[in-house]
């Protein structure tokens, strides 16, 4: 794969990406709220199922889901800047191949950062919306924990092929 295409593949990926970000930020607010209450319900009669000293009720389930509705938001917020998190820097990882130096952790902190003001101003012009900036700093630890979320794993790995080439020599 030439090193055009690579920098293609990784623009058209990251910018599918902050779109798909961009198009959940468009939903009026009812409708957004309405698909996290959906997720909260779920939980909350899971949740309620599985507690055995619980009785099962509508109700108990409706008073637990609007207590999770507001956590379930943030989780969202935080998974979805994750991953845009990972695929940026994952991005720059297959276009620059092995020549990644630790200035590029502050580009991935700094687009995602930067996506996290656009779309709370966007938010900002949208009808029964809101901007928050506890939003972009939260979405900001999320892209940030979703690159170092790489790196965790990348040790991890390396560490255990160092056991088996260990283990190996011995042998």
């Amino acid at each position: 794969m030439t090193k055009a295409v690579r920098i293609l593949l990784a623009i058209a990926v990251t910018l599918i990406s902050i779109a798909t970000i961009f198009f959940f930020s468009e939903q009026p607010g009812s409708v957004s709220h309405t698909s996290s209450m959906k997720v909260a319900e779920w939980t909350a009669e899971r949740i309620i199922k599985m507690s055995p000293s619980a009785n099962y009720s509508a109700g108990n389930a409706t008073v637990l889901a609007k207590a999770l509705d507001y956590p379930i938001r943030k989780l969202a917020h935080l998974f979805i800047y994750f991953m845009l998190g990972l695929i940026v820097y994952l991005g720059l990882r297959f276009v620059l191949a092995d020549k990644m130096r630790p200035a590029f952790a502050f580009l991935v902190i700094l687009l995602v950062f930067l996506t996290a003001c656009a779309d709370e101003i966007n938010q900002y012009f949208n009808v029964a919306r809101g901007a928050s900036f506890g939003d972009v700093i939260l979405d900001t630890v999320g892209g940030t924990l979703g690159m170092y979320f790489f790196h965790i794993i990348q040790d991890f790995i390396m560490h255990i092929k160092s056991l088996f080439r260990i283990n190996s020599k011995k042998a």
